[in-house]
Order: structure tokens, then C-alpha cells, then sequence
């Protein structure tokens, strides 16, 4: 990593910028739920796209 990159990420491991990335993350969609609003999610075991509520049901998208 250059001195310019290390500048640029406030002198943070790639491990603890992976961390707080996910935490950002991680909030936001609690934020989201929290709202009303759905999250879009993927189910790798059906690879089909669905919306998660807060109440915890999904609905799986149809493509049209």
C-alpha cells in the first residue's frame, strides 16, 4: 500500500476498514427495517431474489 492509499483510509488495517465497512452496513439495514422499509436479499439454496420485512416474512420476486 502507498503512502497516498494509506492517507486516504485514515492509517486503518484493511482488516478494521472491512469491519467498520460491515457495521456501516450492517446499521443501514437495521435503519431500513426499522422504517418499513424491505430489504432486497438473495437465497443462494433457490437462487431467487426476495424482499425481507421486519416482521421476518419474505417475498420472493417474480421476474417479469
Amino acid at each position: 500500500m502507498t503512502e497516498e492509499n494509506d492517507e486516504r483510509m485514515f492509517g486503518l488495517e484493511d482488516g478494521e476498514l472491512d469491519k467498520r465497512f460491515a457495521a456501516a452496513v450492517r446499521r443501514a439495514n437495521e435503519e431500513k427495517l426499522i422504517l418499513g422499509v424491505p430489504l432486497p436479499k438473495y437465497d443462494a439454496s433457490t437462487k431467487r431474489a426476495y424482499l425481507l420485512y421486519a416482521d421476518g416474512h419474505r417475498e420472493y420476486v417474480v421476474a417479469s
